[in-house]
């Protein structure tokens, strides 16, 4: 027996033998489609909603469909189809609104489900579970974000799914899986992705799951395990949707599955929400400003305060009856990783239970300056003795510790750095204390709190207050200090004269009067203001596009990320330079039409650029274009040519370092573009180091 999708109707006609029989087998599918329906929802049906949730139009309407899918999953609760219950249970929804917010999913212990795999890796487990390795399906796979991936081309869900659908493809006609069917595969590709061979179990998985889902139920189920659904199911909505409390729930406590455990019924309404000990939340955010004319208006012409920005790790610190955890901005339990740090403050803490919010950074010793944040957990597993030989962390250490996400070549600082590198916690507001809850009291207030809160004279104790500030040797706590102000002038010689000199990340200013506001940036009464917004701080240099990447999902379809050079000055003599360096790539900065015009211009002039090709001392020429890798990085030589009447001579593109593994197609630079950027005092100091031998 066989099943051949059907793509314009999402059904299946069945062959047994004859065609004579294909009525005879859908009527046995429909009765089985009818015994599921009693005990769970399609998960065609969350399907097709997703599918036209785009299509609906005005938020209301959005929000109307999705209702209607929650109330028709409520119906599939064991008790309530039972009739013991009314209310269906925590987890029972919970299955649904983990599928529609894969993002947000966590397991029982607060963890991210993690499913460690990319668009690549879910398109390698397909191929070998479909059998069509070395076919054109395969290759269009493989190239999902080019143009030779085929249509959806940029979006690898619906690059899948065509290549599910290609002609002659066997598979499954779907419509039987449910919701807690997908859960459960969804719960062991996690556990499989924890086992020592999680290619081999999550093979098997994806093997038994393409025998009893069709091409579109796939689809859907590829969106979950990239944890990214794209479909207009933003968190604001499918919350509101499901409770009219969630959403404003959800952002004094991002614990979804307690969120959603807690509103089961639509018809109770919960009250205001707030903040609570061991409930992570998304902090406090701030608005960027870009006109210094509206800072009057923006303060209503009252004083407000001016103070350092730093460039760490915001964490909020929970203490209930002495025990401490801390949570990142996006919720995600950093206490192991950071335990080294809580140790050395908790001494410093007059209290048993309170919240604190700060920023987590690493300061050099031996250079008295703030390594970059990518560096704080290197450094902290250094503090904690879990790295020997002053050796960086790995991906591995990385994705064991701190949520999951990938290491840069940042954060592998050298031996020397982290022998002399410390974590330090700079506190700028307090939220509980005890029993009492602070949020609703006003930000000068509160931060009179804090002060009382912490033992000032404490040993790792740090007073930036004090003028000239002292060494901070080894300590590593720290109060924000703040200066008030009234005045536009106040704040622009504030970031040029002490921002700037010190190589600081830029400053913030806020109202003293301001409530705390979980998740809140617009309004909130804090900005942040950057050193490339003031006028004398910032250089523009031209740059010249010598390769790029394609974008996805909504930035697909084009040329997004250009990766731009520098020209070496020529030799005596010579007029027109014949090598070019790598040195930055640009991705924001243009508006959509902008982007995809410059695409435009571009694409009949690129070289495909393959780095896994590439091999030391083996040069690979193609259509007179010759690539050598070397220690160096990728050199790209293009021949002498006659342009515009003029006979140019060969020239070199080097990319090196990153912008090896980011480039897709490269670029002739006598036929590109030149591009102008704006770039603040931080990135000059780095174009200086070239300036002797480039343009």
């Amino acid at each position: 027996m066989c099943f051949f999708f059907c793509k314009e109707h999402s059904f299946a006609l069945v062959r047994v033998g004859c065609f004579e029989r294909v009525n005879q087998v859908t009527a046995i599918l429909c009765v089985r489609d009818q015994q599921m329906a009693a005990t769970s929802l399609r998960w065609f049906v969350v399907c097709t909603t997703l599918e036209n949730l785009p299509k609906a139009g005005k938020r209301a309407a959005k929000k109307s469909k999705l209702e209607k899918l929650f109330a028709e999953h409520r119906k599939y609760d064991p008790e309530i189809a039972s009739g013991r219950a009314t209310v269906p249970s925590g987890e029972h929804m919970y299955g649904l609104v983990r599928l529609l917010l894969p993002q947000m999913d966590r397991d029982p212990n607060g963890q991210n489900v993690l499913y460690n795999m990319k668009e690549q890796g879910i398109a390698k487990l397909f191929v070998q579970a479909l059998g069509i390795g070395n076919t054109e399906s395969a290759k269009k796979l493989a190239a999902w974000k080019k143009p030779e991936g085929g249509e959806g081309y940029g979006h690898f869900a619906v690059v899948l799914y065509h290549q599910l659908c290609a002609p002659g493809r066997a598979h499954h006609t779907g419509q039987t899986l449910t919701v807690a069917d997908v859960v459960k595969f969804c719960d062991d590709m996690s556990a499989a992705a924890r086992d020592p061979e999680p290619q081999k179990q999550q093979q098997q998985l994806v093997t038994t799951l393409v025998k009893t889902a069709s091409a579109f139920e796939l689809k859907w189920i590829a969106k979950v395990l990239l944890r990214e659904l794209r479909a207009s199911a933003t968190e604001d909505l499918v919350l509101g949707a499901y409770h009219p409390d969630a959403s404003e729930l959800f952002k004094v406590d991002a614990r979804l599955r307690e969120v959603v455990t807690k509103c089961c019924d639509p018809k109770k309404r919960l009250g205001e929400a707030s903040i609570q000990v061991n409930s992570p939340f998304r902090p406090m955010l701030a608005e960027k400003m870009q006109d210094f004319s509206r800072i009057a208006k923006n303060f209503k012409n009252q004083a407000f305060w001016i103070e350092p920005k730093f460039d760490g790790e915001r964490i909020l610190i929970h203490m209930v009856d002495g025990k401490m955890r801390c949570f990142t901005r996006n919720c995600n339990d950093y206490t192991e990783t950071y335990q080294p740090i809580l140790t050395k403050i908790k001494p410093l803490i007059k209290a048993e239970t309170c919240i604190l919010d700060g920023e987590i950074l690493a300061w050099n010793r031996a250079t008295d300056r703030w390594l970059p944040f990518g560096n704080n957990i290197s450094v902290a597993l250094n503090e904690g003795g879990k790295l020997s030989g002053g050796r960086g962390v790995t991906n591995a250490e990385r994705g064991k510790l701190s949520g999951g996400r990938g290491v840069t070549n940042a954060e592998r600082v050298k031996g020397e750095e982290l022998r002399d590198a410390h974590l330090c916690l700079i506190l700028f507001d307090v939220l509980l204390i005890e029993k009492e809850k602070l949020e609703h009291l006003p930000l000068k207030d509160r931060r009179k709190r804090l002060n009382g809160l912490i033992d000032k004279a404490g040993e790792n104790f740090f007073d930036s207050s004090i003028f000239p500030p002292p060494s901070r040797g080894k300590k590593v706590l720290e109060i924000v200090s703040h200066k008030e102000a009234t005045t536009e002038k106040q704040v622009k010689d504030e970031l040029e004269n002490e921002i700037i000199d010190k190589d600081g990340e830029g400053l913030m200013l806020k109202n003293p009067e301001s409530v705390y506001r979980a998740n809140m940036r617009e309004k909130s009464g804090w900005y942040k203001l950057k050193p490339e917004y003031v006028s004398g701080s910032t250089q523009e240099y031209d740059v010249i596009i010598i390769g790029g990447s394609h974008g996805k999902n909504n930035r697909s379809g084009c040329m997004w990320t250009w990766v731009c050079g520098l020209a070496v000055k020529p030799q005596k003599g010579k007029v027109h330079p014949t090598e070019f360096l790598s040195f930055t790539r640009i991705g924001t900065g243009l508006k959509h039409h902008e982007f995809r015009e410059l695409d435009k211009i571009m694409s009949p002039h690129k070289h495909k650029f393959d780095l896994k090709k590439y091999k030391k001392g083996c040069p690979i020429k193609e259509n007179g274009v010759t690539f050598q890798r070397s220690d160096r990085g990728v050199s790209v030589t293009y021949p002498q040519e006659r342009i515009n009447g003029e006979t140019l001579p060969e020239v070199t593109v080097w990319f090196s370092g990153s912008a090896q593994e980011e480039v897709e197609v490269a670029f002739d630079p006598r036929k590109s573009v030149v591009l102008t950027i704006t770039a603040d005092y931080r990135l000059t100091e780095v174009i200086y180091l070239y300036r002797e031998n480039t343009f």
